[in-house]
């Protein structure tokens, strides 16, 4: 893939954080760039006790009335197909794509199942699926389809995803902080004083066009950036300032950690302040709601883990096979409280809520509290008064 087509196709990704309308558009040409039959991207939404499959987002090509008819006749065969290709993909942290053979050796009996025969019809012979966010499986689950005629991904083609899919899935992670009101917000500039996290979108030379109220209060408090000699804004340790230029300035510094996007955030700490600011950068190379001219900017996204979150507990639940004793814990964690705090108000000794911790940490792959909240973050509603409370 050549290199300015490639950190088009990335950049065209990134600008999808703040206008989701242009993913159809942005899978298209993924699926044009490694040669590919369509492209459908997934989520798990609960209904009571059962989990259904829903699209988020599909190439235009693909009919959606015939998309759901499908999935309304095949949907128990998918959702085996879904769990077959979790239990694949979650073994590593890297995007990778995992194929029908990795999934069913017996190719013979996978092509007599209905729900292939009808894919064949439609011409989908070879299936690709990639979790984007390992953290929490039930969203960005991304799958490709090839005809019979394409056959399998070569392996320059399975390089090109290789490269691609970590800014996807950084994407449409940070994106999710913006979606939940898009059709009642049509501008990010109207909608992130409503956001529940600080918002500051910065220039081609790192200089501040615009920025929510929320963003100074946590400035105020953690004093993690300033303005320098030049107008830009920094951080003022110098090692998160290399690492922040860095990604305000190179494409390469994005995407390092696959599927855990949230991997990539900073932390910075205050002396005078208990907690720490996780800070997030994404490039943004245009916008509509900010103007159609080209800016090479980026979008600087900021959350104070003190912070109560509310997240959907009955979808972390399922995810990580916790209890009704260990999501009660979740519940207060998720309110700031310490170990002593949430022993006290459930009744419990210091030592049994210690452990109900440690037990969270391991089902949740996090080694520390403030991990577990960050991978909390991935089931919040960025919007306050929205959502699930914790």
């Amino acid at each position: 893939m050549e290199i300015d087509r490639y950190k088009d196709l990335v950049l065209e990704t990134y600008n999808a954080v703040v206008a989701p309308s242009l993913w159809p558009g942005v899978l298209d040409q993924i699926v044009e760039a490694c040669g590919a039959r369509g492209c459908i991207v997934y989520e798990w939404h609960v209904q009571e006790t059962e989990r259904r499959l829903r699209t988020t987002v599909i190439t235009s090509d693909y009919d959606p009335a015939l998309l759901d008819t499908y999935m309304r006749i095949f949907h128990d065969w998918e959702v085996k197909d879904q769990d077959m290709f979790e239990c694949q993909s979650l073994e590593k942290d890297i995007v990778e794509l995992v194929s029908e053979l990795d999934c069913y050796p017996d190719q013979t009996e996978y092509l007599s199942r209905p729900h292939v025969r009808r894919l064949m019809q439609f011409d989908v012979r070879h299936r690709y699926a990639s979790l984007l966010d390992k953290d929490n499986p039930w969203r960005a689950r991304f799958s490709l389809q090839r005809s019979e005629a394409q056959g399998h991904f070569t392996a320059e083609q399975r390089a090109t995803m290789r490269l691609l899919l970590p800014h996807v899935a950084k994407s449409m992670n940070l994106g999710s902080q913006f979606n939940d009101q898009r059709e009642e917000q049509s501008a990010v500039l109207n909608l992130i004083e409503k956001l529940s996290v600080g918002v500051c979108l910065l220039d081609s030379m790192g200089r501040i066009i615009v920025k929510n109220s929320l963003f100074d209060q946590q400035q105020d408090m953690f004093r993690a950036f300033r303005i320098d000699p030049a107008g830009r804004l920094s951080m003022l340790n110098a090692g998160s300032n290399r690492q922040f230029r860095g990604l305000l300035n190179d494409l390469v510094a994005h995407g390092r950690f696959g599927a855990r996007p949230r991997k990539e955030a900073m932390f910075a700490s205050s002396p005078d302040q208990d907690g720490q600011l996780c800070i997030e950068v994404v490039p943004l190379d245009r916008s509509d709601e900010i103007g159609s001219r080209p800016f090479n900017g980026a979008l600087v996204v900021t959350r104070d883990l003190r912070e109560p979150i509310s997240i959907n507990l009955e979808l972390a639940k399922w995810t990580f096979e916790l209890t009704t004793a260990e999501t009660d814990v979740i519940d207060m964690v998720c309110l700031g409280l310490t170990n002593s705090e949430i022993a006290q108000r459930r009744d419990r000794s210091v030592d049994t809520i210690n452990s109900q911790v440690k037990t969270i940490l391991n089902k949740t792959r996090s080694h520390s509290r403030t991990q577990l909240v960050r991978t909390l973050c991935n089931f919040s509603s960025p919007f306050t008064g929205q959502g699930q409370a914790a």
